[in-house]
């Protein structure tokens, strides 16, 4: 008996600068002729002050770093690629927020064409609660998901209304898995090397960038033997401009720059530069998390964001400060080579995120995911009613809005049909109007030449003579 077997189809939309997200997923597609994996390069649109990316950027970015994939602004149509054209068994995007993304791309459209699946970026180390409290509430990407892939078993899932399956931090695959070193170009690999990772949001519930900002100035200029960077998300310096710190923050940056042992970061290699550093200094975040599989020390800056159940299992062996001083006792602990949480640390650096079975990588327990669930009848019949219930919905919807323009247009009609009835009564009696006027200058003409005629008289020179000789 032959078995029958299809490619399975992906189409990854990217709309970052950034190829963490899916690089292990792309070079495992490009051995397995089980699946076709097509990377679409698409817009970030820009809000909130943030620079627009766009569709060619992309592009070229990732033709840079040797990324096959496809422009998906076609600009000979003046248009977006039709994503149904390359007939996709499974979709995902690299942000799971639509309004960053084109109205093409957008969830509630891609459902309709495929199962339409996101994965954990970045895994959360706090609860949405307090000012986070309707962070997933409002953002309706979720309801349009068949899976979201997690990087642990997350806490949160009961306040999102999709399947989530965790398989582990995909962004750190290649570290993990596939022998990949961290490589950054730090001055000095000697020295005790440093990042800083505030909160971008500037919120003072949720960051301590201006809290501490102008106290590492003094700390690194007169510590000449530590190397600094300070990474920031990319939001932060959009945020700024409609902040009342920019010109604090400004200032301060300016003299920082000027020190030789620090610089800042904020480049697709950040990752590079986290997990090459011997030390992480941060507020909440999830880059915590992946030092965390690193095993070296984390000076966590209290906020007053509730942590969740990772959060605080990172926080068992990681150094908490509420105050500069702190932060400065705890680095000049290490710089003498006391880590009093370095055995602790070190047991616990590969429980935070799921393991794959089987000593499969990340990448490759995401693709057995999809193999099985794509060859699972019950889960396609069930999809294949799911599409076939949402389209047969979407026509409906525009078979309604179709009927609605076609009474607007029979209206339409019968009033152009009475404007002109009244455009031709009016053309009637302006054409009457010019035939009056035309008769009435010939009239009018004909008076002028009698005119012209009697007044060049030799009767009416006579009278004028008389007339003048009785006036004398």
């Amino acid at each position: 008996m032959t078995i029958i077997t299809k490619t399975i189809n992906i189409v990854w939309i990217v709309n970052d600068l950034y190829t963490n997200n899916f690089i292990t997923i792309y070079n495992e597609c490009k051995n397995d002729k089980r699946f076709n994996l097509t990377i679409l390069a698409t817009r970030h649109i820009g809000l909130y002050e943030a620079d627009d990316i766009s569709s060619n950027q992309v592009y070229n970015f990732f033709k840079k770093n040797k990324i096959n994939c496809i422009n998906s602004w076609n600009k000979n149509k003046g248009q977006y690629v039709d994503i149904s054209s390359f007939h996709p068994d499974y979709i995902f995007t690299s942000t799971p927020y639509d309004i960053y993304l084109p109205e093409q791309y957008r969830s509630d459209n891609l459902k309709k064409v495929a199962k339409l699946c996101n994965v954990e970026y970045g895994a959360p180390i706090i609860k949405y609660s307090g000012i986070y409290k309707n962070f997933l509430k409002k953002n309706p990407f979720f309801q349009n998901l068949w899976t979201l892939f997690t990087s642990s078993d997350p806490d949160y899932f009961k306040k999102i209304p999709c399947n989530y399956k965790a398989i582990g931090c995909l962004k750190l695959d290649e570290y993990l898995n596939y022998q990949k070193k961290p490589n950054y170009p730090w001055p000095d690999q000697k020295s005790l090397k440093i990042v800083w990772k505030p909160r971008w949001t500037l919120d003072k519930k949720d960051s301590n960038i201006f809290k501490y900002l102008d106290k590492f100035y003094t700390f690194i200029s007169n510590n000449k033997n530590i190397n600094f960077v300070f990474l920031y998300h990319p939001l932060l310096i959009s945020n700024l401009k409609n902040k009342e710190h920019f010109k604090f923050f400004n200032q301060w940056i300016k003299k920082l720059n000027t020190l030789s042992n620090f610089r800042t970061e904020s480049s697709s290699n950040f990752l590079d530069c986290v997990l090459s550093a011997d030390v992480l200094i941060a507020d909440h975040s999830s880059t915590i998390a992946e030092f965390a599989t690193t095993g070296k020390p984390i000076i966590y800056t209290r906020t007053k964001v509730s942590l969740n159940n990772l959060g605080n299992k990172i926080m068992d062996t990681a150094y908490k400060a509420k105050n500069f001083i702190e932060i400065k006792n705890i680095l000049n602990t290490l710089q003498k080579g006391k880590d009093s949480l370095k055995i602790n640390r070190e047991a616990a650096k590969n429980s935070y995120f799921t393991k794959p079975p089987k000593r499969l990588t990340i990448a490759q327990f995401l693709l057995k995911i999809l193999y099985d669930d794509c060859y699972n009848i019950k889960s396609r019949k069930e999809h294949e009613m799911k599409l076939y219930i949402l389209n047969n919905e979407e026509i409906q919807k525009l078979e309604s809005k179709n009927n609605e323009l076609s009474k607007d247009l029979e209206k339409n009609k019968l009033k152009n049909l009475e404007i002109n009835e009244k455009i031709k009564k009016i053309e009637y009696k302006n054409h009457g109007l010019i035939k009056q006027i035309e008769s009435k200058q010939d009239q009018l003409n004909k008076i002028s030449q009698k005119y012209s005629e009697v007044v060049n008289s030799r009767f009416w020179k006579l009278i004028k003579l008389l007339i003048l000789f009785k006036k004398k």
